[in-house]
């Protein structure tokens, strides 16, 4: 009897992926389809953790991912950053570290954000190439064989990119008209639909350790970093368990770090509104001063009078608190504070890890 609860249990952790998987064949031309004899696999995962002690996602992420990257092979290693988390997501990360020392753990002394446990992970990550992965399965395991091999056929990263967003209208509208805006106004190219799942090579890895911006948009740091991409397509799944933690103000700080940190679009756009509107002035006051030299002075309607002030005073402090972003991010940037503040990790007991950091 015990023995059909255990199983019940188990296959109550089992998560099977029903949706398409497809590479991109035009991505594909000019490399040669045979595994590169020096790319033996060697894979870091990273996935962040907040929060996650109430739910399930913690076993549920171990149970299908190991043996998963048991198969694909056995050089692996699973960097689980815990971002500051309230509950006991430490001790039960712990648990299974201490039964896998492939199971490595780094806990922030507060939460940082994801962006910032991300690049926590990859500083830590001792592997040839890397994967930063959701924790609660939407990126599906599925994948990670694919990408793998996809690198191994020499590209030098590999992005997971969405079919399609199943996320409401407002979010898809959202997300559309951000990635639009992020492709005209600044010089890097971030495939729409794409996330932080996705393969990255040692050498990338290396060269995204040596950034040391304060306030990060990892995303559009690979396409500032570049190199070439190879592109597979997924049905993202609905989470397995648990809440999710991005609320609209962290997508909203999300969108203003790119928006801020890769283009100066903001400043120019209203340079060209202050150019406009003294033109206009220009204009409106050539026009006052031959009316009254033709027809006299004479006085005019004040409501009139206190929209054009009252207009003019928005604009203006509109683009005072635009030019406040930019000088806010100059200010943080000076400060140099570190990154993150690591409370305490565990198995990074190797002198190859040591080394990299």
């Amino acid at each position: 009897m015990v023995k059909n609860k255990n199983k019940i249990k188990e296959d109550s952790l089992v998560v099977k992926y029903n949706g398409r998987i497809q590479v991109d064949k035009k991505r594909s031309i000019g490399f040669n389809k045979k595994i590169i004899a020096d790319k033996d696999i060697s894979v870091s995962i990273i996935a962040p953790f907040y929060n996650e002690a109430k739910s399930n996602v913690i076993d549920i992420f171990f149970y299908n991912l190991i043996p998963a990257m048991e198969k694909i092979t056995k050089d692996f290693e699973i960097i689980c950053v815990d971002d500051g988390s309230k509950d006991n997501t430490y001790l039960r990360l712990l648990e299974y570290a201490k039964k896998d020392n492939r199971i490595k753990i780094v806990k922030f002394s507060r939460n940082f954000g994801k962006e910032i446990a991300l690049a926590a992970g990859f500083k830590y990550a001792s592997k040839k190439c890397a994967i930063p992965m959701d924790a609660d399965l939407q990126d599906p395991i599925e994948l990670l064989p694919v990408m793998i091999k996809e690198w191994q056929y020499g590209h030098k990263a590999v992005l997971a990119k969405r079919f399609s967003r199943s996320e409401g209208l407002l979010k898809r509208i959202g997300c559309n008209l951000f990635y639009k805006c992020i492709r005209i106004f600044s010089n890097i190219d971030i495939p729409s639909n794409t996330g932080d799942f996705r393969l990255v090579d040692r050498q990338l890895i290396d060269e995204f350790n040596k950034l040391c911006e304060k306030q990060r948009y990892i995303r559009g740091l690979w396409a500032w970093i570049g190199f070439e991409y190879q592109l597979v397509y997924f049905d993202r799944p609905d989470r397995i368990a648990g809440n999710p933690s991005q609320s609209w103000r962290k997508l909203f700080e999300l969108a203003s770090n790119a928006i801020f940190s890769f283009t100066n679009m903001p400043l120019r756009f209203w340079f060209v509104i202050g150019s406009l509107i003294s033109f206009i002035a220009f204009i409106f006051g050539l026009w006052i001063i031959i009316n009254t030299l033709i027809y006299g002075s004479s006085v005019r309607g004040y409501p009139s009078l206190m929209v054009t002030i009252l207009f003019f005073g928005g604009v203006q402090l509109i683009s005072i608190g635009v030019l406040g972003e930019y000088i806010g991010r100059i200010y943080t940037e000076t400060k140099d504070r570190p990154l993150f503040i690591v409370e305490c990790e565990d198995n990074f007991n190797t002198k190859e890890n040591k080394k990299k950091r």
